[in-house]
């Protein structure tokens, strides 16, 4: 099995990144093999119902060589996609989108490829204000201190030892300084929290619209395409 993780899709806005063109090693890939998007999915989003233009663009990753799993970030309806269908995938729940795609659900520890990777999703967007509450922009963002409780109880489980963590932001400690109101974002601090007493091997987020190496192992991604296993 082979695990790739890259950043925000942002709907279809950034999905050519998926093309055959810009990830060749794509189509070495089976369904044995993932693909990870570290938040910021954006495929599920017209405000009730699919559109025609997700319908596309779902069928279009669906089709591809591989299975594609995304934790949450901020731009997400999450009615509806906390209303998916569920299955157990990995050793824990998902989110069902296509036969093929998979949302992985905040707090938990998913085993891939004999590696666990703790998962939690969620953002704030620093431009609420300019969005319309219920259309454009849902409270769900931010996870609830049940999923917060959810994530401490598994990695307790787990001695606080994971291979991997996939998250939309990164926590605050590892966040480069300039990003200013990212750093006050609730969720950055939940991550802080699970840091502070947690072991892995890599950290991989999106959300900043970067490629690059942060602090303590942390990967954040956009456009780059990195190889995990």
């Amino acid at each position: 099995m082979t695990v790739y993780v890259t950043g925000d899709l942002n709907g279809h806005n950034d999905i050519g990144k998926l093309s055959s063109k810009k990830f060749p090693q794509g189509e070495t890939l089976t369904k044995n093999d993932v693909l990870l998007i570290a938040g910021d999915f954006g495929l599920v989003w017209n405000h009730t119902q699919e559109s025609k233009q997700e319908t596309y663009w779902l069928d279009w990753i669906d089709s591809k060589p591989w299975i594609t799993c995304f934790c949450d970030g901020n731009h997400e309806n999450f009615p509806r996609l906390n209303a998916m269908p569920t299955a157990q995938k990995f050793g824990a729940e998902v989110g069902v989108i296509r036969p093929n795609i998979f949302h992985l659900r905040r707090g938990n520890i998913y085993t891939i490829d004999e590696k666990s990777f703790f998962v939690f999703g969620g953002a704030e967007s620093i431009d609420k204000d300019q969005r319309i509450f219920g259309i454009s922009y849902w409270p769900e963002e931010i996870p609830s201190r049940e999923e917060f409780d959810k994530g401490w109880d598994a990695l307790e489980n787990a001695n606080w030892k994971v291979d991997y963590v996939l998250s939309h932001t990164s926590p605050v400690s590892s966040m480069p300084s300039f990003f200013g109101t990212k750093i006050t974002d609730p969720t950055a601090h939940m991550l802080e929290a699970y840091k502070q007493k947690l072991s892995y091997l890599r950290w991989y987020c999106g959300h900043l619209h970067l490629d690059r190496n942060l602090p303590d192992g942390v990967l954040t991604l956009y456009m780059k395409i990195a190889k995990v296993i």
